[in-house]
């Protein structure tokens, strides 16, 4: 299962530090993050993406600009059961 969200950010804001319950990608549209991973800081790239593993982990500022993005969760896989 994936699930999708945009979002936007206020400019000049914080993301505390928090896990997510599945890996997540975040894809920058417009503006500037600023990630807090456990390995370091770095600005993430307008359109890259951002892997958030489970269960790591991590917090992020909001430049200037706001900031929008796409957040693409990836859930567990529904059971399939084949019969005949």
């Amino acid at each position: 299962m994936v699930e999708n969200a945009r979002t936007v950010y206020e400019p000049n804001g914080t993301q505390p530090w928090h896990c997510h319950a599945n890996p997540t990608l975040f894809l920058l549209l417009a503006g500037d993050h600023r990630d807090h991973p456990r390995q370091g800081t770095f600005d993430q790239s307008t359109l890259s993406f951002v892997y958030h593993p489970i269960p790591h982990p991590h917090g992020g500022e909001h430049g200037s600009r706001s900031m929008r993005g796409l957040n693409i969760e990836y859930g567990p896989c529904p059971q399939v059961t084949w019969s005949g």
